[in-house]
Formats: C-alpha cells, structure tokens, sequence
C-alpha cells in the first residue's frame, strides 16, 4: 500500500514535525542543547514567529527556512499603549 498525499495541504508546523522525524531529532532533544523547556520550543515552533537565537539553532541542524517560523526577537513585557 502506498500513501500518497499533497506536502502543500500540509500545515508549515506539521511539515516541521515531519523533518524533526527523519532526521531522528526531537523537540525535546532540541531544547536539552539549548538549555530550554521542550514545551517553550514546541510553542516557537507552533507559532508565527520565533526567536533567532532557536531559528539560527533549527537552521544549524540543517532545517529548511520555509518550514521554520519568521525569526523575530519580541521583548518581553506588557505591550506599550497605543
């Protein structure tokens, strides 16, 4: 039996999870070399936007830039007032 369906139809996020799988690599493994939550990286992952530091680490390991979220560094806090 073949499996056959469209990467396009395939959330950016889930396209991540797959390639996290070939590669024999983890969420958690990911955060472990960072010294970061597995849950904090999984949420990087999941979002629009993602820190550098992690994008540059994903990038490292040999991820394609279109499967990772836009690397932006938000500072923390309460957002300022319009």
């Amino acid at each position: 039996m073949t499996l056959r369906f469209q990467l396009t139809e395939v959330p950016r996020n889930e396209k991540l999870k797959l390639w996290l799988k070939i590669q024999g690599k983890s969420i958690r493994g990911i955060a472990r070399q960072m010294g970061l939550n597995p849950s904090t990286v999984g949420q990087h992952c999941a979002n629009d936007t993602m820190p550098t530091r992690l994008y540059k680490h994903f990038i490292s390991l040999g991820a394609d830039p279109e499967l990772l979220p836009t690397p932006l560094d938000r500072r923390p806090g309460p957002k300022p007032r319009d």
